[in-house]
């Protein structure tokens, strides 16, 4: 039923240990523009000041504790038991909510499918570099437009009909701060659906170091990875760890692609720290389930994986000093693990088979996936292990541990092709600055790619002159751009300049010029670039070099799509995860015939862009809308070209649909 005019509300607040924000949020609830009718304080297992707050506030302010802490889920199905009225509003013990919250999540109610409402949740505080990772990476603030059904909502201001709730089986053991995808389906099953409303606005005070930043988003991912059996063998969390490295190397790409270095050592950080909390919480539940021997071993294998670190940082020769000593030092001083009773002191011998597969599968992945990483952030890592350390307050000094960065030192670590081209190339390029090797070990079969950094702009007839000298001096063919410094900072935006940003690593000369290089993000490539990416494949293929024409037809595909990944490499591997419907086809294809496939690929989607093809159809729906909001907006002209905006409009496609199908743009 929509909601009847000043309709009684209960308010409730979930609080364990909230004591420094507590008032202001009970003072904020008493404030409101809608009427309270009562408010209830959840104090979960609190050993802090919680209880004499409650009763200092007073009013219609009431506390109900739980002996021990419990976790959130309880908490709210604790209050849900104890209020009086079926509308039950939420906001959690470090958020205060503006005079007009309550008011506005009430008008958001008044319609008879609704069951639950969540506001607007705006961080308060982004001074430290934690909370500026939060506001990256666990952002709650869900934008300025109302949503219906939207896939997660923060928890952390909610409200809902308490009968709804309820009839669903209340909140699930395993829910986290969010209101999480099972929810809504329970309810849409009853007929009800969700709701966002964006002018309920509540501000959120919390303020977060690395540790606890990090030990919050290993609790929203804890719940699915346990209920999906991660946690229950040695081969479980093996494959846990193939997604957590993967999402903490995809939020260093996209940490470096901001230019925000400090915050891409917390997700290095966290990528590490993940994997012991992980065999931390193997112990906790192989304790309670009355299995004290495995409780025992994952302990161990928690500590052997402390061990394994250390050495994965002494392995990995392009990691800098700084990050090379502290790494393993920033994970014990992160540890929120070990309070929980998952790991001991039991030193680091693991007898039973399972856990030695995992500490070692573990330990190879983490080494591969250290040197996967383009040696060019290691630089920038540098200084951003500096600036953490400094808002940490840790050590930041490298312990004695000196190894050279780049200039002319030569790294033993480095391709034998990169020491003979600085070695050579200074001999004839004139005014040279530096020379810059873009692209990591292995890229790109037979031809190394090379930068040289010079003062002046140089003819054509000399660069190509150059290239070849090098080219017979080396040995190998080699990919060679002549840029004068001038112009580093105003490349244009293409596949080239973004792999230059991400992998380039200065051989000799001035190692500064790297960070000139303008930090394009893959959405600012142009989709018509890859018919330039295509026709260097067809060359390739003219040239009898068939796995270049095969690695450049792939990555044609990957910039079409808004998918290029500067830090990896351009394979059908990724095709195959993002449109299993021909990715595995092409894999298996000969060079040949991946280069036709996309051909005829990038044609078909050209044609959907102009507003024909399979996707026409979708197009016109999507160009119909826009119209209305340009009109909306006052705004005219043409759209015809503009592929950037379609694309734009096709965002969040995450579905594996092929593309070219009306499903892949709706």
């Amino acid at each position: 039923m929509p909601v009847a005019p000043e309709a009684p509300i209960s308010v409730y607040v979930p609080c364990r240990n909230g004591a420094s924000t507590l008032r202001a949020c009970l003072e904020a609830l008493l404030s409101q523009t809608y009427p309270v009718a009562e408010i209830i304080v959840v104090d979960d297992g609190s050993s802090d000041t919680t209880a004499s707050i409650v009763v200092a506030v007073g009013g219609s302010v009431r506390a109900v504790s739980h002996p021990v802490h419990l976790g959130l889920p309880q908490a709210r199905n604790t209050a849900l038991a104890q209020v009086r009225h079926e509308l039950v509003a939420s906001v959690d013990a470090d958020v205060v909510p503006e005079p007009q919250w309550l008011e506005c999540m009430v008008r958001a109610m008044s319609t008879r499918a609704t069951a639950l409402v969540a506001g607007r949740l705006v961080a308060s505080d982004r001074s430290r570099i934690a909370d500026r990772w939060r506001m990256a990476h666990l952002m709650q603030d869900a934008g300025d437009l109302p949503q219906s059904n939207p896939r997660h909502l923060s928890g952390s201001n909610t409200l809902v009909r308490r009968g709804a709730i309820q009839a669903i089986g209340g909140y699930p053991d395993d829910e986290d701060g969010l209101v999480t995808p099972r929810i809504g389906r329970r309810l849409a099953s009853m007929g009800y659906m969700c709701r966002y409303e964006p002018h309920a606005r509540a501000w959120h005070l919390r303020q977060d170091t690395s540790r606890t930043v990090l030990r919050t988003w290993w609790g929203w991912l804890r719940p699915p990875a346990e209920r999906a059996g991660s946690f229950a063998s040695g081969e479980g969390l093996v494959s846990r760890r193939a997604d957590v490295l993967g999402r903490f190397r995809r939020a260093m790409v996209v940490d470096m692609e901001a230019g925000q270095a400090d915050l891409a050592y917390i997700s290095l950080l966290g990528a590490v720290a993940f994997v012991a909390a992980d065999f931390a919480y193997g112990a906790v539940r192989a304790r309670a389930a009355g299995d004290p021997d495995a409780a025992v071993q994952w302990s161990r294998a928690a500590r052997a994986w402390s061990d394994a670190v250390r050495r994965a940082c002494e392995d990995c020769r392009p990691m800098g000093p700084s990050v090379r000593s502290n790494l393993h030092r920033d994970m014990l001083a992160i540890d929120w693990w070990t309070g929980t009773g998952g790991a001991g002191d039991f030193g680091t011998d693991v007898h039973q088979d399972d856990h030695v597969v995992a500490v070692a599968r573990a330990s190879t992945d983490l080494g591969v996936w250290l040197d996967s990483l383009p040696r060019a952030w290691w630089t920038h890592l540098e200084a951003g292990r500096v600036m953490v350390a400094a808002d940490e307050g840790w050590e930041t000094g490298s312990h004695g541990l000196e190894v050279p960065l780049s200039g002319p030192v030569v790294q033993e670590w480095w391709p034998e092709t990169w020491k003979r081209v600085r070695q050579i190339l200074p001999s004839f390029v004139p005014d040279l600055i530096a020379i810059v090797a873009s692209g990591r070990e292995g890229r790109g079969a037979g031809e190394a790619l090379f930068v040289a950094v010079t003062r002046e702009e140089h003819p054509y007839e000399a660069r190509r002159d150059w290239s070849e000298r090098l080219d017979r001096s080396v040995g190998v063919r080699c990919r060679l751009d002549v840029i004068p410094s001038d112009a580093l900072g105003w490349l244009p935006a293409n596949t080239r300049t973004v792999s230059l940003h991400h992998d380039a690593v200065c051989v000799w000369g001035d190692a500064s010029v790297v960070r000139v290089i303008p930090a394009w993000s893959p959405a600012s490539i142009p989709e018509f670039e890859a018919f330039g990416l295509l026709a260097g494949a067809e060359r390739a293929l003219d040239m009898g070099d068939a796995e270049k024409g095969r690695r450049l037809a792939v990555e044609a595909l990957l910039v079409a799509r808004r998918a290029f990944d500067p830090g990896g490499s351009a394979s059908s591997e990724d095709l195959t995860r993002l449109w299993p419907t021909f990715g595995m086809a092409l894999d298996e294809a000969p060079p040949t015939v991946v280069v036709a496939r996309a051909r005829a690929l990038l044609h078909d989607w050209r044609f959907t862009w102009e507003g024909v093809g399979p996707g026409s159809a979708a197009v016109a729906r999507w160009l119909e809308l826009r119209a209305l909001a340009d009109q909306a907006r006052g705004v005219r002209g043409s759209w015809l070209g503009r592929t950037g905006d379609i694309r734009a409009g096709a965002e969040g496609d995450d579905h594996g649909d092929e593309p070219g199908t009306a499903a892949g743009w709706v």
